[in-house]
């Protein structure tokens, strides 16, 4: 009986050693096919990471492409209307009210802030009629300030860069 179980266990062990490579092999082709499977997974997410990064690039290139598109359109819009603004239409008093516009504008503006000026400067003189005399010191630390320079400089400076423009315009 001991020779039967013996044979068994022979015939089971030989049985089990023969399919044991077998088995190796197979496990060890899946896990190749696990990992080619895994690698193949990698290399698309990775080939989507870049598709998408140059999705991005494109569509930054793009809305660059657009935003510099819009920029032209505003700056030709914008120097079309200066120089619309710059002709003369031929008809005289149209061309006469575009023309007087910004110097008329410029003496009003003059006239208000030397009226403002007066009544600052009569304020002063009616104050000062009491117990204490106005000098002429003090009524220009009144009327003149930083902000008056600072007035008077911008005026100037626009008036004087405007026909040095104007003039620079006119030469062919």
């Amino acid at each position: 009986m001991h020779s039967t179980v013996f044979a068994l266990l022979g015939a089971v062990g030989g049985g089990v050693l023969r399919l044991f490579p077998e088995m190796l092999g197979a496990w060890a082709s899946r896990q190749q096919k696990d990992n080619a499977v895994r690698l193949a997974e990698l290399h698309l997410e990775e080939v989507r990471a870049e598709l998408a990064a140059r999705l991005d690039i494109a569509k930054l290139g793009a809305e660059n492409v657009e935003a510099d598109g819009r920029l032209a359109v505003e700056q030709a819009r914008a120097e079309s209307m200066v120089i619309a603004q710059s002709h003369l239409t031929g008809v005289r008093w149209a061309d006469a009210l575009n023309l007087s516009v910004r110097p008329v504008a410029t003496y009003l503006m003059l006239l208000l802030y030397v009226a403002f000026k007066l009544i600052v400067i009569r304020d002063a003189v009616i104050q000062a009629a009491g117990p204490t005399s106005a000098t002429v010191t003090s009524l220009v630390a009144i009327v003149w300030d930083d902000d008056d320079a600072a007035i008077f400089a911008g005026v100037l400076t626009f008036w004087f860069a405007d026909s040095v423009l104007v003039r620079r315009s006119k030469r062919p």
